[in-house]
């Protein structure tokens, strides 16, 4: 710039005035301008021209203050992405589980309800008509009722291994509740040693106290910056203590039903011998009662073993991150929205505080807008299982009585009424009677039950309600906005940053 002034015309002038008809002020005028623009780009960089603010200059004190918010809002921006994923990843496990485990447990039900429809024909012919009954038919039906149960018994065997797969798969990529664990407490850390630095930046600045909107904005700054912390942390909580409480429920229902369906073909195998060999009858009605007595007992104990896994997973994580106990609700994160908004209205005409401040809430208004939807899709989903869960207890006791009152009849004629055929033969009758019951019940609860599930989350997803889509949006938005604040932080003079 200074090239573009000639000095040494100047000089030539003073000496040769009476020659040159150049007017010798405006030479020095232009000399002047160019010697200032060259101070204020080269020598004072200090208080160099922003852009970004409408032309005003940024002091070292605000381009500080910026560095820092950004720095934090982009990494509670890079953990919310984490967290996101993390839960999707873990939502895509479940596709088809719920499809694959309804058809195998279907069979199962069907099949003891078909060898239940051939048990009590069968027991009827024997009260009234014995010259009729079939041997072949008798063994077919315990077969039958052998062949389902083991199906039974694999399909609960698959989704436990399944369950195994995905947490061996989670663990290599790192997606598991301990790398996420680990990964959030970095994060955090680094959160809480920045947002110290930047409270100890404002502490040391004593001229904020004289500008009252200002001061308010920082403070309203600050103040969603620390709730949106711990929304991201409880929110991540709240999610890692129900997938560890819904998965521990699942993996003892899975474990105990294959031991309830071994038992069950136990029972049907001693049924195949004790129709040439009936001292394998008590055997069998044995088995038939312990299988029923597992069939009620089996929701109730994961239940309970879900309820505990869920209870100590939020008190770990409470004792690691101490955030459960403030638990920032949507209606506080709303109104701290608010305030800021209103705060930087204040400060609206100051350009050089407005950066952080439209930074801030367009990383959270967006959140604000999209997050209290997806926390109402969640609960809504918890409740939904949740009610699922009581109502496996509810329909497993009347499934579970009714076959453990077929098993308490078989067990009273072969133990009770063994020298009595006749009565013996009505007990076996009331024995298939309640176990067709109970069959009956199980094979059209369990389709129910399928049924209302995909008709739940149809209706969930022709709203956008789901809690994956509505994650799946929060993605988008967030990657959107922590690519626009990067876009801010190189804008930063090269010297500023870090």
């Amino acid at each position: 710039m200074l090239q573009a002034c000639d000095l040494g015309s100047v000089f030539q002038f003073t000496h040769s005035q009476k020659t040159r008809k150049r007017p010798y002020r405006r030479q020095i005028l232009k000399c002047i301008l160019c010697t200032v623009f060259a101070f204020l780009a080269f020598v004072r960089p200090g208080i160099a021209y922003d852009t970004r603010y409408g032309g005003a200059a940024q002091s070292d004190f605000e381009r500080s203050y910026e560095r820092l918010t950004l720095r934090v809002l982009l990494l509670g921006l890079d953990f919310e992405q984490y967290s996101l994923n993390y839960r999707l990843g873990a939502l895509s496990d479940q596709k088809f589980k719920r499809t694959r485990y309804f058809l195998g447990q279907e069979a199962a039900a069907a099949g003891s309800m078909t060898a239940a429809i051939i048990g009590t024909d069968q027991t009827y012919k024997a009260l009234h008509r014995p010259q009729e009954v079939s041997i072949n038919a008798l063994r077919n039906l315990q077969t039958i009722g052998e062949v389902t149960s083991i199906i039974g018994a694999c399909s609960s065997g698959v989704e436990l291994t399944a369950n195994g797969w995905h947490l061996l798969k989670d663990r290599i990529k790192h997606r598991d509740p301990k790398s996420a664990t680990k990964y959030l407490t970095e994060v955090l850390r680094q959160i809480d040693k920045i947002l110290a630095e930047r409270d100890a930046l404002l502490a040391s600045n004593t001229e904020l106290s004289e500008n009252q909107p200002r001061w308010a904005q920082y403070q309203a700054e600050t103040e969603l910056l620390k709730i949106m912390r711990d929304v991201i942390v409880t929110e991540h909580i709240r999610f890692e203590a129900t997938k560890v409480g819904f998965r521990t429920q699942e993996n003892i229902f899975y474990a105990l039903n294959i031991g309830s369906s071994i038992v069950s073909a136990l029972q049907y195998r001693y049924g195949y011998k004790a129709v040439r060999t009936p001292k394998f009858g008590g055997s069998s009605a044995v088995f038939s009662t312990l299988s029923a007595g597992q069939v009620m007992l089996n929701p109730v104990v994961a239940a309970a073993g879900s309820r505990y896994a869920k209870r100590k997973t939020m008190k770990l994580m409470d004792r690691e991150f101490g955030v459960l106990q403030k638990r920032p609700s949507v209606d506080e994160l709303k109104a701290a929205v608010v305030e800021l908004q209103n705060a930087s209205a204040a400060t609206r005409n100051d350009a050089s505080c407005q950066a952080t401040s439209v930074a801030i809430l367009e990383a959270y208004g967006v959140v604000n807008e999209i997050f209290p939807r997806e926390l109402i899709s969640e609960m809504a989903l918890l409740h939904q299982l949740e009610q699922v869960a009581v109502q496996n207890v509810i329909t497993s006791q009347p499934i579970g009585g009714l076959a453990l009152a077929s098993g308490v009849h078989s067990l009273l004629a072969y133990y009770r009424y063994a020298d009595k055929p006749r009565k013996a033969g009505y007990q076996n009758h009331a024995s298939s009677i309640t176990g067709l019951c109970g069959a009956s019940l199980a094979t059209g609860l369990t389709g129910v039950g399928y049924v209302a599930d995909l008709w739940y989350t149809h209706v969930l997803r022709s709203k956008g309600q789901l809690p994956e889509q509505l994650m799946e949006q929060r993605v988008i938005a967030s990657k959107a906005v922590a690519d626009r604040i990067k876009k801010l932080m190189e804008e930063l003079p090269p010297e500023q940053q870090e």
